[in-house]
């Protein structure tokens, strides 16, 4: 991409695999071949976006009668290349246990430097886990493929989110049973199914 990072690159390895399932991961310099490429650019960018706000609303939420949303808003920039994405989202259960996820969409850019606005919609279930669920982290990405994980507390920014629930379920699910057939196959002519059955 434009602005990356000077010098030498390299390319170390590349992974293989056949219709059988068998995967190798050759590297490169040691079966010989040319690994380096050089790279030149005036200006170079190599530092990752810095996250300006980060919040989410409501900060307390109920799920005894229906699954519960919140909504997680936030504004980051880059310096020189521009902001490419934000990610995935994660709270985290008392447990640690359960993930609640939120992908975040751009809503807006604007500025020199660009200020992008993210937004992202995490959805609880009804009956979750109840407690102090935590979000730990926001990735950023910029176009000069920058990456970084924002430490949401390291930052200062408030990550709690309360969950209360009535009624809980925390109890996984039970398999009953359990089959697949056939129990013997050839695949010396060509691919095989074997059917799996199973009840829960």
């Amino acid at each position: 991409p434009q602005f990356s990072e000077t010098g030498i690159w390299a390319v170390r390895y590349v992974p293989l695999s056949d219709e059988a399932g068998n995967f190798v991961n050759i590297d490169l310099a040691e079966a010989g071949f040319s690994t380096e490429l050089s790279v030149v650019s005036a200006i170079s960018d190599t530092t990752p976006p810095e996250l300006l706000t980060f919040s989410f609303t409501p900060t307390a939420i109920e799920t005894s009668a229906a699954p519960a949303t919140v909504t997680i808003t936030l504004t980051a920039r880059d310096d020189i290349a521009g902001i490419r994405a934000s990610g995935m989202l994660n709270f985290d259960s008392p447990s640690k246990v359960n993930k609640v996820q939120a992908s975040s969409v751009e809503i807006d850019r604007s500025g020199t430097p660009e200020i992008v606005t993210f937004q992202g919609t995490a959805t609880f279930p009804q009956f979750c886990e109840p407690g102090t669920w935590l979000i730990r982290y926001v990735p950023l990405s910029d176009k000069a493929n920058n990456f970084v994980d924002i430490d949401l507390a390291g930052a200062g920014f408030s990550t709690e989110l309360s969950v209360v629930s009535a009624i809980v379920d925390t109890t996984p699910p039970e398999l009953l049973t359990f089959s697949f057939t056939p129990s013997e196959i050839d695949t010396s002519d060509g691919p095989v199914i074997v059917t799996v059955t199973l009840t829960a």
